[in-house]
């Protein structure tokens, strides 16, 4: 292991632990580890980066959005395999479940998007701020504007009151002119079926009143996608400050020490004596620095102006 310091032998036990900045092998092997020591880490620097992680896990990997996108993709996925199933002459009926629930999933999520992106916007930057503002302008436009926000918006409560919405699957074939066999599959829902018996908001009621018969459930759920990709973009922008200031701060902490492509940068958490030595006994806490988040940042901003503004 390389180290800060000379090859003083130290006895007692360490003493108190001590962040450091680091370099290893992005993907060690399983019989050892080489890490390059470098400055030590004050407690506020560190939790300074542990912050600025947090948060930009918050906004990304972790957030309602994503959590919709992957239910929506589960769906989407659950279809394909069907269609793949109805293709090779398989039966879909034990698929049929499978997609109902994902369906019924994406209607849960959606809620969580909405609610959950709100509650944490008024929690970081408080319910009267810009930030919260612009998330209500930008899911009020959507409403406005998108059938399948809208409708998607109030289906839920239908689906909690009156069951699953689904009203079939639609499989079928077609002889094309050059002799191959065209497969089909679709979810589909039925307006006639969904006005009765419910109390829908007046532009949901027109809509499904305009559209008087079946429609698809995967055309739905994709436009959905792409409206909540709207509103999160939007709510982006509206944090481009706070977003980039967490991801210079990852950004500056691993700029202080040497890496590549193939070593990155790690936090340590170890007693100092014992780095100098060279013999680690006390347990050792590694952490990498999450380089991978502020890249995420810079790429999903970029692509927020260029969707917001094209």
């Amino acid at each position: 292991m390389a180290h800060p310091g000379g090859e003083t032998t130290v006895t007692g036990d360490g003493g108190p632990y001590v962040w450091h900045l680091a370099s290893t092998q992005r993907r060690p092997s399983a019989n050892s580890r080489t890490f390059n020591v470098g400055a030590d880490i004050a407690d506020a620097e560190y939790d300074s980066y542990r912050s600025a992680a947090g948060l930009l896990e918050q906004v990304f990997s972790k957030s309602p959005f994503a959590a919709l996108q992957e239910r929506c993709m589960e769906f989407m996925r659950a279809t394909w395999a069907a269609l793949e199933a109805f293709k090779a002459g398989e039966s879909t009926t034990p698929l049929t479940p499978v997609i109902r629930s994902h369906f019924d999933d994406v209607l849960s999520a959606f809620r969580r998007f909405t609610d959950r992106t709100a509650h944490l916007l008024s929690q970081r930057y408080g319910p009267d701020s810009d930030e919260v503002r612009a998330l209500k302008l930008a899911m009020s436009h959507e409403f406005d504007t998108e059938f399948a926000y809208r409708f998607m918006y109030h289906l839920r409560n239908y689906s909690e009151h009156r069951g699953t919405p689904i009203a079939r699957i639609k499989q079928a074939s077609t002889l094309r002119p050059d002799g191959h066999i065209e497969h089909d599959l679709d979810v589909l829902l039925d307006s006639r079926k969904l006005l009765p018996d419910h109390d829908w908001h007046q532009l949901v009621r027109a809509d499904l009143t305009g559209i008087n018969g079946e429609f698809s459930a995967v055309v739905t759920v994709d436009a959905l996608l792409q409206a909540c990709g709207r509103v999160h973009c939007k709510t982006l922008l509206a944090q481009e400050a706070t977003i980039r200031a967490a991801a210079a701060v990852i950004q500056t902490l691993a700029g202080r020490i040497a890496t590549d492509d193939v070593v990155g940068p790690v936090l340590l958490h170890a007693k100092p004596n014992e780095l100098i030595a060279r013999r680690i006994t006390s347990p050792l806490n590694i952490t990498a620095v999450r380089t991978d988040l502020a890249e995420v940042a810079e790429a999903a901003l970029q692509e927020a102006h260029e969707l917001i503004s094209a």
